[in-house]
């Protein structure tokens, strides 16, 4: 599956975005800034579903292990 990838500047940095589909999730997007390397920043809806569940969803479907997890939202928010 080819995802667009966007290239645009706000008003700090460079960054490069995706928007994608995760089936139980839905629109996923994530967004990488020049300022921070080797990172990236994944945005979901969370209101509209189980955060844990997203969350799991998002790295599945990302190929991501809890090993590649730097940070992630506390899911008592």
């Amino acid at each position: 599956m080819l995802i667009p990838l966007v290239r645009e500047k706000d008003d700090l940095d460079w960054f490069n975005a995706v928007d994608f589909k995760v089936e139980s999730v839905g629109n996923v997007v994530a967004i990488r800034y020049d300022n921070i390397p080797g990172r990236a920043a994944i945005y979901l809806m969370a209101a509209r579903c189980n955060v844990q569940d997203a969350q799991t969803a998002v790295m599945k479907f990302l190929g991501l292990k809890e090993e590649n997890i730097e940070w992630k939202r506390p899911l008592d928010i």
